[in-house]
């Protein structure tokens, strides 16, 4: 555990005592869904830890040929869509939670993107 430089992680009881207030590490996501929203689209969404610290943020990461990254803020939908993606194409998508203490295990989830129907021309 550590004691956290911002936010709330202290306050003073009357002139000389100080309550402090010690943060660790968040858990890791709770339940995680991928869906299809588009045939080139995968989105993630899921819950907050149950175990750990309380998370300010959390990055997503998919393994595309760049291993794009979002960071995404506690306070805000636990969602995010990863665009331009390869139709018919198998990815692992991770989530892991993050705070002044440290970071969770990823959690992670395995989906294929939509394949295009085939040209009927």
């Amino acid at each position: 555990t550590v004691m956290c430089k911002d936010g709330n992680f202290g306050t003073l009881i009357g002139s000389d005592t100080l309550n402090i207030q010690l943060a660790s590490s968040p858990g890791p996501v709770g339940s995680m869904t991928t869906t299809n929203t588009y045939v080139d689209q995968l989105t993630v969404t899921w819950t907050p830890p149950t175990t750990g610290g309380v998370p300010t943020s959390y990055n997503i990461t998919i393994n595309d040929s760049s291993n794009t990254q979002a960071s995404i803020p506690a306070n805000g939908p636990l969602k995010y869509t990863f665009s331009n993606l390869t139709n018919g194409t198998l990815y692992t998508v991770s989530v892991v939670a993050i705070n002044c203490a440290g970071s969770s295990y990823g959690t992670s989830k395995t989906k294929w993107t939509l394949a295009l129907p085939p040209d009927k021309t």
